[in-house]
């Protein structure tokens, strides 16, 4: 028996890899400096975070609210001194992430196994300094709530 989570899983894989086809997902979405600079250069990572008991009971389900964070990279290709660059690179990963969380707001997949979804906040831009390039990088946590069937 497939649980809710597990359909959720893999709505949410893939509706990512669909809405950017060009980006590589990250093998490690936890610990980002872990992943190569190739998937760092235009990636994303989705990291499934921890759940709390909503209460709700309803015959033989049960609620639970999750954080997903969602991970977007992008490489600069130049030296750390470079503001109009980063600045062009920053406004790429903010329009990424419009689209990202229009998507999941909207996505009929993920929208017809949780009962509630919510886009609640990001990270702010960040810079990582690699061996060879540079990258820039936000990450937006989402908030779902879904049923479980009680076994």
């Amino acid at each position: 028996m497939t649980t809710t989570i597990s359909n959720i899983y893999d709505a949410i894989h893939s509706s990512i890899a669909s809405l950017f086809p060009s980006k590589s997902e990250l093998s490690d979405p936890i610990n980002i400096e872990n992943n190569d600079e190739l998937s760092l250069s235009d990636g994303y990572g989705i990291y499934f975070g921890p759940a709390n008991n909503s209460f709700r009971i309803v015959g033989c389900k049960y609620s639970l609210q999750r954080t997903i964070t969602v991970t977007l990279t992008k490489v600069v290709y130049a030296g750390h001194k470079n503001i109009t660059l980063f600045e062009s690179k920053e406004k790429d990963l903010l329009e990424d992430q419009h689209t990202l969380i229009n998507d999941f707001s909207k996505n009929e997949n993920i929208g017809s196994v949780v009962i509630a979804r919510d886009y609640i906040s990001d990270n702010g831009i960040e810079r990582i300094l690699g061996d060879t390039k540079n990258f820039v990088m936000i990450q937006s946590t989402f908030k779902i709530e879904y049923f479980e069937t009680l076994a």
